[in-house]
């Protein structure tokens, strides 16, 4: 798949033509680095932006507009990406060539875009106070039903512990406890500076002409030259002179272990290919040795992964225990971490694991979020655009002793447990 990545007045565009899709997808992303100061206001940003523009003042208004050019959906976020702060904002429109006649609704449906991102309801100047508690009220309720999952809930513990003096212990979704703290006029500096300030980043996926998109993307954003400076990767560490073990106690049937490990290999680094396979091995995929050891062999667990934060350098081992056998447990996961270093896994058993790391990079291109997110990753960080066949290619070089050394590099930082008190 070809691509092109342009800079523009202020940013950067990267285009991926494909007519793999009938919808055409633009993604506009504002990066600014990441602290508690602005957490909550960038939480809430993008949400009060799509709650109604100086046309299109209602959410109900910019959804009839949205219906009205046939099924168009705009959408907003935000994430954290190594030491940035990243809102993104998303536009979903159906390729022209599917619709009756001569309709036309790119232009249309990139002029709600823009007046989206551009042109907020303001009353009397800033944020309208009702819709910023109305905000308040919808993320306090969605970070509240995220505590009431008891996995989650349990691995957000272990890392505010793993974390405690790291950013990493932060999540961009907000802190529940100062959201109250929030203003409009606060919100509305949050707004000005991200404009003002931020690193920004456009894409558009989909089947079109490449002058066309350019211009129309050129007579819509324009911004002013700002530092380009982003930092990509978390290198905030610590000395780990001896793992914490941490339980604490809570209304749970079932008991949740979750494990964390600092490992040297970041996103970008020549490293990475073989960490992802050594970690597919691990436990990030269906047939890993976490599940077929702690589960299917030992039956401590009723489930059992692991995951790769290529951002920050760490690897969480999640399970799901019988109250009173997470000891047990996470010295068999331990266990299995031991023997991959010492090089105690079959050829089968790396091949599956490439097999699994590569379905899922070809499954990430059958959509335009998946497509998306692998292009911006590699004009990241790495000095070439994303391609597929070559990331595959490497991939399938991965040897035996590149696994062992990434596994052998695991440093094992925090065991939390949650469990109840007649365990």
């Amino acid at each position: 798949m070809a691509s092109r990545l342009i800079t523009l007045d202020g940013f950067r565009l990267r285009l991926v033509p494909t007519t793999k899709f009938k919808t055409a997808f633009v993604q506009l992303r504002f990066s600014a680095p990441f602290c508690p100061e602005t957490l909550n206001l960038r939480a809430l940003l993008p949400y009060v932006l799509l709650s109604g523009t100086s046309s299109y003042p209602t959410k109900r208004r910019i959804q009839d507009q949205c219906d009205h050019l046939y099924g168009t959906q705009i959408g907003a976020g935000v994430a954290k990406q190594g030491m940035m702060s990243v809102i993104s904002f998303s536009l979903s429109v159906v390729n022209e060539f599917y619709l009756p006649g001569e309709a036309k609704v790119f232009d249309a449906a990139l002029d709600l875009f823009r007046d989206v991102v551009f042109s907020p309801r303001l009353y009397r100047g800033s944020f309208r106070k009702v819709v910023v508690k109305d905000e308040i009220r919808l993320l306090r309720e969605d970070i509240e039903a995220d505590y009431a999952d008891k996995a989650e809930f349990a691995f957000q513990r272990m890392v505010e512990h793993m974390f405690k003096d790291e950013l990493a212990r932060f999540r961009p979704k907000g802190d529940e406890a100062t959201l109250d703290q929030v203003t409009p006029d606060a919100l509305l500096q949050a707004y000005r500076d991200m404009l003002q300030n931020d690193y920004i980043e456009c894409a558009v996926v989909g089947s079109f002409s490449e002058d066309y998109i350019v211009a129309a993307i050129r007579r819509r954003f324009s911004f002013q030259p700002r530092p380009a400076d982003p930092v990509w990767t978390d290198t905030e560490t610590k000395l780990i002179e001896a793992p914490a073990s941490i339980t604490e106690y809570g209304d749970v049937s079932q008991a949740r272990l979750q494990i964390g490990y600092r490992v040297p290999t970041r996103a970008g680094s020549p490293d990475y290919f073989s960490m992802i396979v050594a970690s597919a091995l691990f436990g990030d995929s269906d047939n890993s040795l976490l599940y077929r050891t702690v589960r299917e062999r030992d039956h401590l667990c009723y489930y059992v992964f692991s995951a790769y934060a290529a951002a920050k350098g760490a690897v969480f081992v999640s399970a799901g225990v019988e109250p009173g056998r997470a000891q047990a447990a996470a010295a068999t996961i331990e266990a299995v971490r031991q023997q991959v270093a010492s090089g105690m896994f079959s050829d089968e058993d790396l091949a599956v694991a490439k097999m699994a790391v590569i379905k899922r990079m070809r499954q990430a291109t059958d959509s335009l979020r998946g497509i998306v997110a692998d292009y911006a990753h590699f004009d990241r960080l790495y000095e070439r655009p994303y391609d597929l066949l070559e990331n595959i290619a490497l991939v399938d070089a991965v040897t035996r002793a590149e696994v062992q050394t990434r596994i052998a590099a695991f440093v094992l930082d925090t065991v939390y447990e949650l469990t109840r008190r007649d365990a």
